[in-house]
Formats: structure tokens, sequence, C-alpha cells
């Protein structure tokens, strides 16, 4: 088939094609089946058809059952893909999107991929695209590779504790408030995926992680159920999208320039130049 113009094109060619084949085939295995009655006496038709029906029916138990798609999360300690949603969720989400539209979130805990993680009622968990984009209608970063080109300094100084340049990061990528999930079931039964990169640098246990959302200093202003809560960076660290600029600062390198910078005034501009200007720091006044 990858000779054929266009189908080189698929990289999972199984998962574009598998339907496709699997109606074809059972085209084919069912007139082969009914050319095979129809040679067939009464009685042994009647037989092999019973037969046919028992063995359908007990291969597809765990279709029938459910268990063919619950299937146990990656990595997890036990933790299986099917949801029975918490109206816990339900109302944290309804809050968030009466949030004002400005402000991102930051959801904590943070994945690698940008995964979202609720646990619903019946122990399931979820783990996809983020709910709060998706339903809730607000951008937030649920994922470190979200963060990009901040995400390697954000991990290196939330591992030192340093907050007072991690809120630099938030108030440059427009977060004013952090929608915190402090259920362990979608964290610690979690050891690796989605987290191998984050628990490198971030607390490794639920347990550890109220004292680092405790780091931002930021106020809560909702809590949903046992575990969902909405926290409000302060307005000094906050940078929205249409602002005054205070100062422009050109520089060659703006990320780490923009983390360091000795400014608590997050209306401070930082402005590009080129590598090949050798020139490390202009202040505009």
């Amino acid at each position: 088939m990858f000779s054929i113009p266009g189908f080189s094109m698929f990289r999972n060619f199984y998962g574009q094609w598998s339907f496709t084949f699997s109606f074809y085939y059972a085209l084919l295995f069912g007139i082969s089946f009914a050319i095979i009655l129809q040679s067939l006496k009464k009685s042994q038709y009647m037989l092999l058809s019973v037969l046919f029906i028992i063995f359908i029916t007990i291969s597809a138990r765990q279709f029938i059952s459910g268990e063919l798609v619950n299937q146990e999360l990656w990595k997890s300690n036990g933790k299986k893909n099917f949801v029975k949603i918490d109206t816990s969720i339900i109302s944290a989400l309804k809050a968030v999107r009466n949030l004002p539209v400005d402000g991102k979130l930051l959801t904590l805990p943070l994945t690698d991929p940008g995964y979202e993680m609720f646990q619903g009622a019946n122990g399931g968990v979820y783990q996809g695209p983020s709910l709060i984009s998706y339903l809730a209608g607000k951008k937030d970063f649920s994922g470190i590779q979200e963060i990009d080109p901040y995400s390697g300094i954000f991990l290196t100084l939330a591992k030192k504790n340093k907050f007072d340049d991690l809120l630099k990061i938030t108030s440059l990528l427009n977060i004013k408030y952090i929608f915190y999930n402090a259920d362990p079931g979608i964290y610690d039964d979690f050891p690796e995926f989605p987290y191998d990169r984050t628990k490198l640098y971030l607390p490794k246990q639920q347990s550890e992680y109220k004292n680092f959302v405790d780091g931002f200093q930021a106020k809560r202003i909702g809590k949903f159920g046992k575990y969902y809560s909405i926290l409000s960076i302060d307005n000094t660290h906050y940078l929205p999208h249409i602002f005054a600029a205070s100062e422009d600062i050109f520089t060659n390198d703006p990320v780490l320039y923009a983390t360091f910078i000795k400014t608590t005034d997050p209306r401070v501009v930082i402005l590009t130049i080129p590598q090949k200007i050798q020139i490390s720091k202009i202040t505009i006044f």
C-alpha cells in the first residue's frame, strides 16, 4: 500500500485504516459463512449456527461489559480510564467559566505533555486535553511543555523554591489564577507518566504539593468539593494582555533576562535584539 501515492503520509497506517480493513473482512467472512451454511443439512445448519452464536457471545463478553474500553491507564497504579463525573468538577468548571476573560490559569499539578487529570466519583481518572480549555472556555497551562520557552527555567526555579522569579514568569504568561487539584488519586498513583519530567523538580507527593502552591501567596477565591481550589495571584504580579509599559529593556537573551531581571514591576517590557550585536543590556527611559 505504501507504494501507492499518498499512502506514505500516514504515520500510523493501521490506526487510520484498521476499521476499513475490518469492515471488508467482516463482509468476506459473512458471505463465506453463508455459502457454507447453504451447503449443509437443516440439522447441521442449526447446530453450526447455535455454536457460532455461543462463540460470538463468549468472545464479546468484554465488549458487552465495557471492559474492552475500560482499560488501566499507562504506568498508573491500577487506575482505569472510565470516569463517572464528579459534581464538584462540574461546579469548579462553572466557576472557571465565570472568571474574567483576560486572566489565564496555571493548572497544578503540572503534567509533562499538557494533559489534565481529574478523578471521577467511581475512582476512574480522566487523562486528556484540558477540560478548562474545552469546557470552561479559558486558556490554561496544564503541562510544562506549554510554558515554553520558559519551561526549563520554570522547573529550575521551582526546585529551588524561588517564587519571586516564578511569579515573573507567570506575569509574562498573563497568568492571573491557579487551579489546584489536591486529589492524591491523580498524582500519587502516577509515579511516572504523565509526570516523568516534572516530578524531578516539583513535589513527588500530593501531600507536599500544597506547600508549593502556598509559595505563590495567591488568595483562594473558591473551593469545590474536597480537592478543587481556585486561587487569585496578587495584581502586583499580574500582567494583562493590554498594558502600558513602564520601561523598555533590550537584551540578546530575553528568556533568561526576563526571569532574573531585578525588578518587581510586571510592566517592564523585554525586547530582543540580534545576537550579533554585542550589547547585553540597553535601558530606555
